[in-house]
């Protein structure tokens, strides 16, 4: 079967209802696992709806086929609001009624919280995805406590990364262990806009590309990256996809504003880079290793196993080589030693490269992730 938008559909032989509930549609790590789940899915037959709060207008849900059902919950937001929670609880159970899934998909810590708490909800199955167990554990604690209490209100709970599995098993949790995935970037359409045409002039004037794409907000730590371009070598330039510039910016740090679709200019780049606090399993690292770029970022959350590291490993070193790149301490100089090393070392960083290709190949394909949730899913069902 073909969709509307050409893509051929196969149908699955056990076909399912699957409703995935997200806080908000804006653009970020969870929201791009919804859609390519939804898609993913979609294409294998089953029938699938997203709702989510009104918080980001849809943003996240551009380039979802045409045949996924989307939803609004117009009282779901963020931050606590009791009045806003109170009616979002019965838009929820009200979803569920008239949509009556097979299976209910839960991501982000509210929408999770009210998507378990309905009651006399009548679907054969959830499923509970947390996407950075340090998110809740380390910048929101006061809701974790919360998220306990419901731990046992659903039929599976979900881990991004053996980091966050071992975590939750401490805390109490049973989790079962599915990394996130990304769709192949190198499969993406070309791409003609503004930001191609300073990538190639860069690159014209004999500048290699380290690429970052992140929201200027926590726990992302754009300021490490903002001081460590001062210390990189002259032959390259960073380029932030996320934000805005500051009047202080050293000339070869590029602030390009938000742009939908980012990851189609990764392969237009030499490298990619991220700061940050904590992390899950950062879709934005999967996205430059099925770009095929090795990757310097902080050592923190599920990154270090993603690189190549057991997940046991606890790394105390400044810098450290991997497999697929550099795992560093949160510290600018740091990160510009690393970026130098890739700069003047170019065999190195091919080989980093076709190593950070193989393993999304081998891990991370959305493939394989839509071929875990699926199993999931048809497990819960039969229980």
């Amino acid at each position: 079967m073909v969709s509307k938008t050409g893509k051929t559909r196969t149908r699955a032989k056990n076909s399912m209802r699957i409703l995935q509930l997200v806080t908000r549609s804006e653009a970020g790590g969870a929201q791009s696992i919804v859609r390519t789940l939804a898609n993913e899915l979609s294409a294998r037959g089953h029938t699938i709806a997203i709702a989510s709060g009104p918080e980001g207008a849809g943003e996240a849900w551009q380039g979802l086929t045409s045949e996924i059902e989307r939803i609004v919950i117009p009282s779901l937001v963020r931050s606590v609001h009791p009045f806003h929670d109170m009616h979002a609880f019965f838009e929820i159970a009200q979803t569920y009624r008239d949509w009556r899934p097979d299976i209910v998909h839960l991501h982000t810590s509210k929408a999770a919280a009210l998507g378990r708490l309905v009651p006399g909800h009548r679907v054969p199955a959830m499923v509970y995805t947390m996407h950075g167990y340090d998110q809740l554990a380390i910048a929101n604690r006061s809701f974790l406590a919360v998220d306990k209490m419901l731990k046992h209100k659903c039929g599976a709970v979900v881990a991004v990364s053996q980091h966050d599995l071992e975590h939750m098993r401490q805390d109490g949790y049973k989790p079962i262990y599915i990394p996130n995935a990304v769709p192949d970037c190198r499969s993406f359409g070309e791409t003609q806009n503004l930001i191609l045409k300073i990538i190639e002039q860069l690159k014209s004037n004999g500048k290699l590309i380290a690429l970052v794409i992140a929201r200027n907000a926590p726990p992302k730590r754009i300021d490490i990256l903002r001081d460590a371009a001062r210390f990189i070598d002259t032959k390259l330039h960073i380029l932030w996809i996320g934000g805005t510039s500051n009047p202080d910016d050293p000339p070869n740090f590029t602030a390009l504003g938000a742009i939908p679709d980012a990851a189609v200019l990764l392969r237009y780049t030499h490298m990619y880079m991220l700061a940050s606090d904590h992390e899950g399993m950062p879709v934005s690292i999967l996205e430059a290793f099925s770009a095929g770029l090795p990757v310097v970022s902080s050592s923190v959350g599920g990154i270090p196993e993603l690189m190549g590291l057991p997940s046991t490993s606890r790394q105390s070193a400044e810098i450290l080589e991997t497999p697929c790149g550099f795992l560093v301490q949160n510290k600018p100089e740091n990160f510009a030693m690393a970026l130098n090393n890739l700069v003047r070392d170019p065999q190195k960083r091919a080989q980093m490269a076709h190593t950070a290709r193989l393993t999304w190949e081998r891990e991370y394909s959305a493939t394989l992730m839509t071929e875990r949730y699926e199993r999931l899913y048809n497990e819960l069902i039969r229980s």
